[in-house]
């Protein structure tokens, strides 16, 4: 994910300046802005979609005692069909949010041996 945002930045430092100021006002507002560049999108309702230009920008809310905005994934425009191939981004989006969402339920176990571990 931190790779793909770094190509962002340096291949269109505008957007991606755009699409990080959006972020930071969902996560200072705990709620999606009411913006046309910043939408719910997939089967589940729950992943949020901010446009900048020829970039999305892909993440959740997850609230577990405060609201953290998660970013799962990016989608750019151009080649091939892009229906397509932003439905797929999406599809992966949910499923990266359903791993993080089952990765929580055993948080303390994993911290616990990374505590061990270290």
């Amino acid at each position: 994910m931190l790779i793909e945002l770094a190509a962002w930045f340096k291949s269109s430092p505008r957007e991606i300046k755009r699409v990080l100021k959006k972020l930071q006002m969902i996560a200072e507002y705990d709620d999606l802005p009411r913006l046309s560049t910043i939408k719910r999108v997939g089967g589940t309702g729950r992943i949020i979609q901010i446009s900048g230009g020829n970039g999305r920008l892909y993440c959740f809310l997850d609230r577990n005692g405060m609201t953290t905005v998660i970013c799962v994934n990016t989608f750019w425009i151009g080649g091939g069909d892009k229906l397509k191939r932003q439905s797929a981004e999406i599809e992966e989006a949910e499923r990266r949010m359903l791993l993080w969402q089952s990765a929580r339920i055993v948080s303390g176990i994993v911290g616990a041996r990374i505590a061990r571990a270290g």
